[in-house]
């Protein structure tokens, strides 16, 4: 007979059910491993503290008794019916022990196992009674994992977290690295999987999900709002030039009843997000996209929306994915509200990633950390030059390439930087591509002394031809 353990669980001193909702896996404490004995084995885990109720099936792997810890992977959760039945008042009635801490196997109550069963089985959550020793569950109505994984791997195989922001210095890849991460949540698959797999294939996915209405895109700016994101008062004419009022559906409201409404997983990508003002496009609801607050979590939090009157929260299965230019503004400015509710992953750039890259003796890689050295002396390293900026060069290693890159990208790029101070330019690329002329009072032929001072005065012009020469080996 199969064998179903109980696994206690406090809200309040380890708390799994974000884990196993978000990561699909948790590491077990050693409060329930009394009765695990062995690999593969099923298990109800237990909520504890107010709650008290069995919320989760789930399956035992990579047990370790010698420091008393277990791997969990979570293969369904309950609907609030069925945790109202799998509560500890019920399961007392049935013979379950009333003191102590819950950490029994259940087929030591053949009562208690005979209605689990029962009830899951009439859920459709099992096939067979599991007191008539058949098999559980198909392997593939099971997560998948592979214990020899690193944490972080794990991580990102896991749909974790729901808000994330990618940040950095233009050019390091966030758009670009933005369509993976999308991909991941939606196929649950890795990154690692994802960047093995043809660019242009993935683009193509990516674009298919966007046409379905599986992934919205919006980019914030200064004027965006919360009528445009949320709801608002729309005024439309007819052919009559009559004026009607209705309330219309924002973006972020369109998306979130689409996820309540279909198990799939859907996902808003804003751009510049840092850009738009956070207080006035999000209002209340920023509260509701904690995963905490979220439709169906435990603190669940709905609000009464101002212009509809409609009752809104925002459900589990709806991700927030930004990116941010710390060109325009740094993570220490941004809104104390946003930096509370997103998890950040800083994309610096990566010179590594232009190894090889060689172009008329100029090694890319090579320019492109000391080019970043001189501009973090001279400013910070939120205005670094990412690598996505150089990778044509792959494909076209020529002089004439890398000159446009730097007339056209990355000369204005740090004219914007240093605010047209060309003496700060020539520090970080060197002599080579700025004509520094000096100017003299005799340009005038009518002179006031007011107007006339004593120090050299210069000015600056962009060659037509740049010289690399300081960046070869």
């Amino acid at each position: 007979m199969k064998k179903i353990a109980v696994i206690p669980n406090n809200p309040n001193q380890n708390d799994a059910r974000l884990k196993l909702e978000q990561f699909k896996k948790y590491e077990g404490w050693g409060g329930g491993l009394g009765c695990i004995q062995k690999e593969g084995q099923l298990a109800l885990l237990y909520i504890s503290g107010n709650i008290q109720q069995y919320k989760y099936l789930v399956k035992i792997v990579n047990i370790d008794k010698k420091n008393k810890k277990f791997d969990l992977i979570l293969i369904s959760k309950f609907n609030d019916e069925l945790s109202k039945k799998f509560n500890r008042k019920k399961l007392e009635e049935l013979g379950l022990p009333k003191n102590g801490i819950i950490r029994y196997c259940l087929d030591k109550y053949p009562k208690i196992l005979k209605y689990v069963s029962d009830e899951l089985q009439k859920s459709n959550i099992i096939k067979e009674p599991w007191y008539k020793n058949k098999d559980i569950l198909n392997d593939n109505n099971i997560y998948q994992y592979n214990n020899k994984n690193s944490e972080k791997e794990n991580r990102e195989k896991g749909i974790k977290p729901l808000n994330r922001i990618l940040y950095g210095p233009p050019g390091t890849g966030k758009t670009y690295n933005i369509i993976n991460r999308a991909l991941a949540i939606i196929e649950n698959k890795s990154l690692r999987e994802l960047e093995n797999e043809d660019r242009e294939e993935l683009k193509r996915r990516f674009d298919e999900y966007k046409e379905k209405g599986q992934i919205e895109f919006v980019t914030f700016h200064q004027s965006y709002g919360y009528e445009e994101f949320v709801e608002g008062i729309k005024a439309e004419s007819d052919e009559n030039g009559n004026l009607s009022y209705s309330v219309k559906d924002g973006i972020f409201k369109e998306l979130s009843d689409k996820a309540k409404e279909y198990l799939k997983n859907y996902i808003l990508i804003i751009d510049e997000i840092n850009r738009g003002n956070i207080s006035k496009i999000f209002g209340e609801l920023i509260t509701l996209i904690e995963s905490s607050k979220r439709i169906g979590a435990d603190e669940e939090i709905k609000v009464r929306l101002p212009y509809s009157n409609e009752e809104f929260g925002v459900p589990k299965n709806l991700y927030i994915l930004g990116t941010m230019n710390t060109a325009d503004r740094s993570i220490a400015l941004l809104d104390t509200a946003l930096r509370r509710r997103f998890e950040f992953i800083e994309m610096m750039p990566k010179p590594e990633l232009l190894e090889g890259i060689e172009v008329d003796g100029i090694d890319i890689k090579n320019m492109l950390e000391i080019i970043n050295k001189r501009i973090e002396y001279l400013y910070d390293r939120d205005h670094m030059i990412g690598h996505s900026y150089f990778m044509s060069l792959e494909n076209n290693p020529t002089i004439e390439e890398l000159t446009n890159i730097f007339k056209n990208k990355i000369i204005p790029l740090l004219q914007e930087y240093f605010y047209d101070d060309f003496e700060k330019i020539m520090m970080v690329l060197g002599e080579g591509f700025i004509d520094k002329k000096e100017i003299k009072p005799d340009i005038f032929d009518y002179q006031i002394d007011d107007y006339l001072d004593d120090e050299e005065k210069f000015i600056y012009e962009i060659k037509e031809k740049f010289d690399f020469s300081k960046f070869k080996k």
